[in-house]
């Protein structure tokens, strides 16, 4: 359970109060060449929490909101704090299909409208003419203060899914104070500057960067453009100085994009997340695009852990403790690979609606992550994998992720990825999956392998592929993978 707190802590919604007073004209957001003042933004807030507040939404209820349309689904997520509801981004699959999360919510806000919706017991469907009424009325100073409340820092703000890269997705609750400290630690992981508050997302609100960094630029008075992903550069281009946030697949299309073709964004800073960034794409985007490029070993149940710095990676934040321990919860010596159990400012305390998981999970103030890893130095984290992708070759125990990095800087490859698979007899034999631009690759590649493994392993299976399957935040679904071979293996 998370430990009861005494103080409270205002809304996202806060900040643009202060800036509609100080600076109403400033622009606030911008979403397909379409401009919000601050002013603008404080009014669609406070017409939005009046309509919701109307149809009955209450404190502590769960709120599903399903919305293209960005500014649109801020304006409803900051609604949501201000009335101390608990919002959750949903998809329309979730909207169509019998899913986990529908089942949980007490409120929708959606734009898909079917039978299953409009039977709802509290719904509000985002119309052309609910849209025209959350801008009808300009915001009176009174109103402002409707914006400024706050509520206990242990309260639950945002439900987030995990990725579900092994299998079915799990559910973790943000705290208000846990999303604070995620806003408060990002300038400093970044090594932000002042003015690289502007911030330019090409990803929906599913992604957690979207949302805590949008609340980061808004409590500085800055800007947020909602951009398409065809269109980063030239948005980035329109702010003095920005950041972003890039999944590794996305980073890695851009660094050799048309985009890029009329120079350099020095001005930006990119936070790359979603999985192992190789050697090959931090020289390309160093080289083609801007030297401020960073990246974190970071869970939605611990938020940030680690981040690389100019002297190498997983230095651990100043607020973060680690642990390595052996299957049976025990320390391991320094340098001894272990399970990581890690303690942020930042983590949940459970799995929502899951007590089991939690559990087996969170003890003692302790996430128990499913990776492996050691301390290499104090202050520094090593990452090997996770302990379920661990490969048994015969009895022979290898971390997959050091190897895959390995052939992640061969030119050409732009993924990889290790298995182990069961043959005829019931052998474990190692089988390796290239994700690749150029077929002609393919017949390079057994040769380079067979160096590269000397020390691991003796054979191997290749299989190259075009794209690698990938859950919704660009990581590798390595359950889907491996069905995928076994299927085609025993075929």
């Amino acid at each position: 359970m998370q430990p009861a707190r005494d103080d409270i802590i205002p809304t996202g919604a806060h900040p643009v109060a202060r800036w509609c007073r100080e600076t109403p004209g400033a622009i606030a957001i911008i979403e397909n060449d379409v401009s919000y003042s601050y002013s603008m933004l404080a009014m669609s807030i406070v017409q939005t929490t009046r309509i919701l507040m109307a149809a009955g939404l209450r404190q502590g209820m769960i709120v599903g909101i399903e919305c293209n349309v960005q500014y649109l689904h801020l304006v409803l997520i900051l609604a949501c704090e201000i009335l101390g509801a608990v919002h959750v981004c949903l998809v329309e699959h979730d909207l169509t299909q019998d899913g986990d999360l529908l089942v949980h919510c007490d409120f929708l806000c959606a734009e898909t409208w079917n039978d299953r919706i409009s039977k709802f017991p509290r719904v509000l469907r985002l119309s052309p003419e609910f849209v025209a009424q959350m801008l009808a009325v300009a915001v009176q100073d009174d109103d402002l203060a409707l914006l400024e409340r706050a509520y206990p820092a242990a309260d639950i703000v945002r439900i987030g899914r995990t990725s579900g890269t092994t299998g079915r997705p799990k559910f973790v609750g943000c705290s208000r104070e846990s999303l604070k400290n995620i806003v408060d630690v990002i300038p400093y992981m970044l090594k932000f500057y002042d003015t690289r508050r502007n911030f330019v997302s090409i990803y929906p609100f599913t992604l957690m960067g979207t949302y805590s960094d949008t609340l980061l630029a808004l409590r500085s008075g800055s800007t947020v453009i909602y951009s398409a992903g065809e269109a980063l550069a030239a948005n980035a281009r329109k702010l003095p100085a920005c950041h972003t946030v890039l999944l590794v697949r996305d980073a890695a299309d851009f660094s050799i994009s048309e985009q890029i073709r009329d120079g350099r964004l020095d001005r930006l800073s990119i936070r790359l997340i979603g999985g192992f960034v190789p050697p090959a794409l931090w020289a390309a985007l160093r080289q083609a695009v801007t030297t401020n490029v960073r990246s974190a070993y970071s869970m939605n149940e611990t938020s940030f852990i680690t981040t690389n710095d100019d002297d190498g990676p997983g230095k651990l934040l100043p607020d973060v403790s680690v642990r390595i321990v052996d299957d049976t919860g025990r320390d391991r010596s320094p340098g001894e690979p272990g399970i990581i159990l890690a303690r942020t400012s930042r983590m949940a305390y459970l799995y929502l609606w899951d007590e089991i998981e939690t559990n087996r999970h969170f003890v003692d103030g302790w996430y128990r992550t499913s990776d492996v890893g050691y301390v290499s130095e104090p202050g520094r984290l090593v990452v090997l994998g996770r302990a379920d992708e661990m490969l048994n070759l015969g009895g022979i125990k290898i971390a997959p992720h050091p190897i895959e990095e390995r052939i992640r800087a061969i030119d050409g490859v732009t993924d990889a990825v290790l298995l182990d698979l069961d043959d005829a007899f019931g052998i474990s034999a190692l089988h390796i999956v290239i994700e690749r631009d150029d077929p002609a690759l393919d017949r390079r590649m057994e040769a380079r392998l067979v160096h590269l493994l000397v020390g691991h392993a003796t054979s191997f299976k290749l299989h190259c592929v075009d794209r690698l399957p990938r859950t919704q935040l660009g990581k590798v679904q390595r359950n889907l993978l491996k069905q995928s071979l076994d299927h085609r293996t025993v075929a």
